[in-house]
């Protein structure tokens, strides 16, 4: 059995019941999904939900233009952001 994951859910779990599909009742399956380079952040999600990592690889005649991003872990947005700044309440500019 074979899925072949034409985009990345937004969703790890949608991802990994579609992926599941391959392997029912202790059967072995194939999953192989196609990455654009803005879809590598999803696919490190998916990898935290099930504890792995998966092999990537970049098919000869298809690299990307871009570089793909890196996952970054929210902490280490957050430090270099700074502390949250709170907007004022609406309302019109006083003159």
């Amino acid at each position: 059995r074979m899925v072949v994951n034409f985009d990345v859910p937004q969703d790890p779990e949608v991802y990994v019941h579609r992926v599941g599909r391959t392997a029912r009742a202790g059967a072995r399956g194939l999953a192989l999904t196609l990455l654009s380079p803005d879809e590598w952040l999803l696919m490190g999600d998916i990898e935290k939900l099930v504890g792995q990592t998966f092999p990537r690889e970049v098919i000869p005649g298809f690299e990307p233009s871009v570089a793909p991003l890196q996952p970054v872990s929210r902490q280490l947005v957050q430090a270099k952001q700074g502390p949250s700044v709170r907007a004022r309440s609406g309302g019109r500019r006083r003159r």
